[in-house]
């Protein structure tokens, strides 16, 4: 009998994976160079279906990474110059926070209850706060807050850069992207995929804001335009 636990980690993988991936091997998917047009077709044809799933606007790219852990400290090095602000209420919505704090930025933590949200429309964030972060679904305790209350957020700060954690929510939300500038995940909760792969979508403000940055950061590589 299969177990299912629903706490952070992994969620069963979809009951079709493992033909997907015998498919795959089949096929010789993983044997491809990533530099030859099989790939680049490959890789097209999947931001493309993302793009439709997620009804995601021509406005937006799609990148993927390691993980989301690694988004966070890509977002905190393309993002942000000095100022950001967290609405924390667990432990995911918290390690971005710490990313970022670890990487020299002035990260606010609006802190909340584990298991409760923040009211959104008692926030008021200072003026040089350039990203707000936030967990549409903290994945630590499941307290979600209402896609209502983020798009709220965004209409009292429109000159902010807004980023949503959906690593436990997506694709079963049906998030309106014109009121965020962007949202990343990770495939192994709601999407039922094996772990190892991030997802970034983000908008051409974030891309603006990292070209702004460029000169001055020097970590990692700044956000790539596919």
């Amino acid at each position: 009998m299969k177990k299912i636990h629903f706490t952070p980690g992994p969620s069963e993988v979809y009951f079709t994976v493992e033909e997907h991936i015998k498919n795959a091997f089949r096929d010789q998917i993983p044997s491809i160079t990533h530099r030859g047009s099989e790939f680049i077709n490959l890789y097209q044809e999947t931001v493309e279906n993302i793009r439709t799933l997620l009804n995601i606007p021509d406005n937006f790219q799609i990148a993927f990474t390691t993980s989301a852990t690694e988004i966070w400290e890509r977002m905190s090095e393309n993002l942000i110059e000095e100022h950001s602000y967290h609405l924390v209420n667990g432990d995911f919505s918290g390690k971005f926070q710490k990313a970022a704090k670890a990487l020299g930025k002035n990260a606010i933590a609006n802190m909340a209850e584990p298991g409760t949200c923040a009211k959104v429309n008692d926030i008021i964030i200072p003026n040089e706060v350039e990203l707000i972060g936030l967990a549409q679904n903290e994945t630590s305790t499941g307290a979600a807050l209402p896609l209502e209350d983020i798009y709220t957020l965004k209409k009292n700060n429109p000159n902010k850069l807004l980023v949503v954690d959906a690593v436990s929510s997506l694709p079963v939300i049906d998030l309106d992207f014109s009121h965020v500038d962007s949202v990343y995940c990770s495939v192994q909760k709601c999407f039922g995929l094996p772990a190892g792969l991030g997802m970034w979508i983000y908008n051409e403000k974030c891309l603006e804001k990292a070209e702004q940055l460029k000169p001055r950061e020097s970590i990692m590589t700044p956000i790539i335009h596919y």
